[in-house]
């Protein structure tokens, strides 16, 4: 048996061993055994406490496309602009310190940048990078107050089932990884804001989406980006 690489092996101490399901399980043969080992961050970005006190099993190293598939549920850092953060160089030290523990990070050219991590869904592969959606439950209010026809409910298949937030109806899970926390019942992915990320970048494997609510999404993000680019 030849030796398990680096960047394949367990963050923690005792290197656990890969978790076998199935050979037709791209993703998850790349899966860790469960541990109590922090969630895994890249880049010294301090994880919020949900992500280090859950048993996410971290996904390492390069990451190829063929480890890939539509409909996968990851989790990872979502850096936005923050526009509500103003121009952070002009703030004093002890107010960029306080956004600091804020998930707010100032740019050199002067803007916010708002850092969560978040659960997204892949949506489009590509040769170097990939593209995902990502998901919110905006506290727990759900899409109220924000432009439901870009939205699409997310059912957690463990949980009772939910009442569409928007026209586009329901997307439920498939499977989700043991140690995946329950998704609020306001969850629905923003389709109409893709996110492209590099398949380097590590994130952490929570599960996918069943087949026809994949197809269901890939058609609500093809119709309107589509629909965005005759704008």
């Amino acid at each position: 048996m030849s030796a398990i690489p680096p960047w394949r092996r367990s963050a923690g101490p005792n290197n656990l061993p890969l978790r076998n399901k199935g050979a037709n399980s791209r993703v998850a043969a790349n899966s860790y055994a469960p541990q109590r080992t922090p969630f895994f961050v890249p880049n010294g970005l301090k994880p919020n406490a949900k992500a280090h006190t859950s048993k996410r099993k971290p996904l390492r190293g390069e990451r190829l496309r063929g480890e890939y598939s539509l409909g996968i549920i990851i989790h990872a850092p979502l850096h936005e602009e923050d526009l509500d953060g103003g121009t952070g160089a002009s703030f004093p030290a002890d107010m960029r310190e306080s956004m600091m523990a804020h998930a707010i990070s100032v740019s050199p050219l002067g803007g916010a940048i708002h850092t969560k991590c978040r659960k997204f869904i892949v949506v489009a592969l590509f040769d170097d990078h990939y593209i995902a959606v990502p998901v919110y439950s905006y506290n727990g209010n759900g899409i109220v107050r924000k432009r439901a026809d870009e939205y699409v409910s997310v059912q957690d298949h463990r949980t009772e089932l939910i009442t569409p937030q928007s026209r586009h109806g329901v997307l439920y899970t498939a499977e989700l990884e043991e140690h995946v926390d329950h998704y609020e019942p306001m969850s629905a992915a923003h389709f109409a804001f893709a996110v492209p990320r590099k398949y380097r970048l590590p994130v952490v494997y929570e599960g996918k989406l069943e087949a026809e609510s994949t197809k269901h999404l890939l058609g609500l993000f093809s119709t309107f980006m589509a629909r965005g680019a005759r704008y």
